[in-house]
């Protein structure tokens, strides 16, 4: 799979929509467990909506993602709001986060921890564990295994699935989400999530690091 032309024609269709300038559903529902101020890690931050709003309100945001289109695009959003307390780094977050450890406040992640193995997914998780300062938040979304698009993916692992354009995508219930996530003390952690890109039934969970 050509991995960068994949998500310039999704996040380029993304960028045509009137929520791409919004910040997400999930993140106006979930800021309210961060902390008064720090350091924010956007993982899979694709268009940079949500870096940028977390920017506005004085954080100082990473923004991290695989797609060069989405760097591009969020670069130059930033660039237009007179935006000077974001950081880009291009990363795959499939393989091993290049951030000191103890280093941010909030690691957030809309919809971009659910590409991976299973092996992989425990161990970004333990990464994101090691990167957060004690105390520090973690707050994701991910797509929840009663999501429709299933039916349309072929099958290549236990809640692994693929697309004809190649990118896999794992699913998730409250329970094997939970299975993930260790040394966290959990705030929240639910099926109630909800998507601005349509009927979705998404995962949420928020923790705290212990």
């Amino acid at each position: 799979m050509d991995t960068q032309g994949y998500w310039k024609n999704k996040l380029g269709k993304y960028s045509q929509e009137e929520w791409s300038e919004k910040p997400s559903k999930f993140l106006t529902e979930v800021e309210e467990y961060f902390p008064n101020g720090g350091t924010v890690l956007d993982l899979g931050a694709g268009l940079g909506q949500d870096t940028r709003y977390l920017a506005k309100k004085g954080w100082k945001v990473i923004w991290m993602d695989i797609s060069e289109f989405g760097r591009d695009y969020a670069m130059e959003k930033a660039q237009i709001e007179n935006l000077s307390n974001i950081e880009y780094q291009l990363a795959d977050l499939g393989e091993t986060l290049q951030l000191p450890k103890n280093s941010v406040e909030v690691i957030y992640s809309n919809l971009g921890t659910q590409f991976f193995s299973k092996e992989r997914t425990r161990k970004l998780f333990e990464e994101i564990g090691e990167i957060l300062k004690p105390g520090g938040i973690l707050a994701i979304a991910v797509n929840s295994k009663n999501d429709p698009e299933i039916e349309g993916l072929v099958k290549i692992d236990e809640d692994y699935y693929e697309n004809m354009g190649g990118l896999k995508k794992r699913f998730f219930d409250t329970e094997s989400l939970a299975e993930m996530v260790e040394g966290f003390d959990l705030l929240l952690l639910d099926n109630k999530g909800g998507s601005e890109k349509g009927d979705m039934e998404l995962i949420r969970l928020v923790g705290r690091k212990i």
